[in-house]
């Protein structure tokens, strides 16, 4: 009896810190309270409540972009996750426009290869198809994939910048003086 009484005690805390988690995250004042907002709204749009996702985040997103600033990558995710919403409740131009407009500001605050900047341009390639152009999104997929194969091969066949971690290069050294007899510094 005493362990179904500790198992009701512990659900009722868990359901008061649910309960206020909740209601930081209606109104988030803070980073933390609007990353956690962030992640109501995530659970929400995946049980198919996309409403209150895109209005939790929208509220985080204001919070995040006014402390952290427009160009901060968090900011540019929500932004992306604001447009997804959208896209999901139907407003797939309005949603496509967004995204349009979020890739160039995040190729030229991150970068064209940066992994925030990609999934941008994977949300349009596949939005675009979904909207009715499966043309559009054909080309538009194979320059993300031939983007993702450059940007991967990039630095492959060239040497480290640094000389190596000192711990490696003495036992590269020690195995040459065995090896060879050759003292190498």
């Amino acid at each position: 009896r005493l362990g179904d009484a500790e198992g009701t005690l512990r659900q009722r805390t868990w359901d008061v810190e649910i309960a206020h988690a909740r209601h930081l995250a209606m109104q988030p004042r803070s980073v933390s309270e609007a990353m956690l907002c962030a992640r109501i709204a995530a659970a929400a749009g995946e049980r198919g409540n996309y409403r209150e996702a895109k209005l939790l985040t929208e509220r985080a997103l204001g919070v995040l972009a006014n402390e952290l600033g427009t160009q901060h990558v968090n900011v540019f995710s929500l932004r992306n996750d604001l447009a997804f919403w959208a896209a999901k409740l139907g407003d797939w131009q309005g949603a496509l426009a967004s995204w349009r407009q979020l890739r160039t500001e995040e190729e030229n605050s991150l970068g064209e290869d940066h992994r925030q900047a990609l999934r941008t341009r994977q949300s349009i390639a596949l939005w675009t198809g979904l909207a009715g152009d499966p043309r559009g999104a054909l080309e538009q997929s194979r320059a993300l994939v031939a983007e993702a194969i450059r940007s991967s091969r990039d630095g492959l066949s060239s040497y480290p910048a640094t000389a190596g971690e000192p711990k490696l290069r003495e036992a590269c050294a020690a195995w040459v003086q065995r090896r060879y007899g050759v003292i190498v510094n």
